[in-house]
């Protein structure tokens, strides 16, 4: 997990929050940056516990690993689309 995407996304929160409320975008970039925030932190919990099923080698931990490469591909997209819609309307 990138700790460097989770406080540049808290830092565009914070952002939006405080100076971009006005903007036409402004409810989507929130859903997207909760949304991307939520995600990093779950497949966080996720990468945790595949540390634990790891021994095993079962389908647990090849569907643990599949989720998890969903989860940083969701992640990436948001945050793509969330770059592509943060506007400063005037």
């Amino acid at each position: 997990m990138d700790i460097a995407l989770l406080s540049a996304n808290a830092n565009q929160l914070r952002f939006l929050i405080t100076y971009n409320d006005k903007a036409s975008t402004y409810i989507y970039s929130m859903i997207m940056v909760i949304l991307s925030l939520v995600l990093q932190l779950l497949v966080g919990i996720m990468l945790i516990f595949k540390r634990r099923l790891k021994r095993f080698r079962n389908r647990s931990y090849e569907r643990t690993n599949d989720l998890l490469v969903m989860g940083v591909f969701m992640i990436t997209v948001i945050n793509i689309m969330l770059a592509a819609f943060t506007t400063t309307d005037h």
